[in-house]
């Protein structure tokens, strides 16, 4: 009887710690997310002094596969006359972007080295290596985790140049310390964090500023709560031109969503439109999609989060 009731007191203590260090993983994913996203401005304010356009990445000396983008490495620029030395202002910022709180620096100092790569996995990238991950260590210090165990496993950037999404997505994994019993496998917790990232409109096209923009275009302002509870409401609030039919898809691992207050809506007279359904209570909790389209083509999409109360 003795070794039974020991066996489940392990079991019970193993328990506990795992689901502390889920909450733990989602909650420094969260905060990366979110500050990480607050310090993108002066990275954003160096793309417009360069004109809109990011530079190139600096070709990296092949004998050296461990380069990283750091402030460090920015301010040390090649003046060998086979590099392109930065501009001046770009060689002020260069200087100036270690002086910033982290990560701001570090952020400012990608768009500079041409690191800045918008809708792909930019994990196993200089910027994720050298930015994203100590940053994100950096937010597990207070908790319960043990901070040389996380790791990023995807990340995601905003398009800063064209705008086509506007989103900050990474997803952080843990190796939790005790393995499975007699199988000896390692645990992995993943938890995913996005966060919406103010970026302006991109600028017209020269030598048509003046044409008027007739093609259809829709965008998700809004979407809370964040993240969505099952058994609760979410609302889903797009722009679109006035009089449009717009519709609304919740897409879910097992397909999209049949609830009633999912699908087409007409734009007021503002072009605003909203949708508000509920989350059913066996919904799997994680990282889906809500996409909204419109009938005349146009259409737009964004993460939409899952999380059972804690």
């Amino acid at each position: 009887m003795m070794p039974v009731l020991l066996l489940f007191l392990v079991l019970l203590a193993a328990f506990v710690q795992f689901s502390a260090a889920e909450t733990a993983l989602q909650a420094a994913a969260d905060q990366a997310a979110r500050q990480t996203a607050a310090h993108i401005r002066p990275a954003m304010l160096l793309l417009q002094q360069d004109g809109g356009k990011l530079p190139e990445p600096a070709p990296q000396d092949s004998t050296d596969p461990g380069h990283q983008a750091t402030p460090e490495t920015v301010q040390k620029v090649d003046s060998s006359p086979s590099q392109p030395q930065l501009p001046d202002w770009r060689q002020a910022a260069a200087e100036a972007a270690a002086y910033l709180p982290d990560p701001a620096g570090e952020l400012a100092a990608a768009v500079l080295q041409g690191d800045w790569k918008a809708l792909a996995d930019m994990a196993a990238e200089p910027v994720g290596i050298a930015v994203f991950e100590p940053f994100l260590r950096k937010a597990a210090e207070d908790t319960p985790l043990e901070p040389s165990r996380i790791t990023l496993a995807s990340l995601s950037l905003p398009d800063l140049e064209g705008g086509e999404s506007g989103f900050l997505k990474l997803e952080a994994q843990y190796e939790f310390p005790i393995r499975v019993p007699f199988l000896g496998k390692k645990i992995i917790l993943h938890r995913t964090a996005a966060e919406r990232v103010w970026i302006p409109d991109p600028l017209p096209s020269q030598g048509r500023a003046d044409a008027p923009d007739t093609s259809p275009t829709v965008r998700i302002t809004k979407l809370y709560p964040i993240p969505a509870r099952p058994g609760r409401k979410a609302t889903l609030e797009a722009a679109a031109s006035p009089g449009a039919q717009v519709t609304l898809e919740v897409r879910y691992k097992s397909g999209n969503s049949v609830s009633k207050h999912v699908g087409t809506q007409t734009a007021d007279a503002s072009g605003h439109v909203e949708w508000s359904w509920l989350v059913s209570g066996n919904t799997t909790p994680g990282q889906w999609e809500v996409v909204v389209t419109t009938s005349d083509g146009a259409s737009a999409s964004m993460p939409f989060i899952v999380q059972k109360k804690p």
